[in-house]
């Protein structure tokens, strides 16, 4: 169960590496090549980012997806679900505190 969340997060992040070494390689071979002048290499760099950006949010979102997908079913309960019931148990306390003193309260007065 844990290894496959694992698994998934590991290929995700993966994914984003890949994307950006591949922009990375692109801009060297362009730089290289000296088929750009300063101002286009500036162009093409500032455009590159903005697609590696764009892109790594699309991926992220999607790996998201994924692995909320993943725990869902695999039966787990998200954090929130989990905060409900965190506080629900807290006000279930409280409540039985509460009848407890109550209780306390009502036997003292009937010695």
């Amino acid at each position: 169960m844990v290894n496959d969340l694992r698994k998934a997060f590991l290929l995700g992040l993966g994914v984003l590496s890949y994307s950006e070494q591949k922009y990375s390689e692109i801009l060297e071979d362009f730089m290289k090549q000296g088929e750009a002048k300063e101002k286009e290499g500036e162009e093409f760099v500032k455009v590159a980012k903005e697609k590696f950006e764009e892109n790594r949010k699309k991926k992220k979102k999607r790996l998201q997806e994924e692995v909320k997908k993943l725990v869902s079913s695999m039966g787990l309960v998200t954090k929130d679900e989990l905060n409900k019931v965190k506080k629900d148990v807290d006000t279930l306390k409280k409540k039985l505190k509460s009848m407890e003193s109550k209780k306390v309260k009502s036997e003292g007065g009937k010695k």
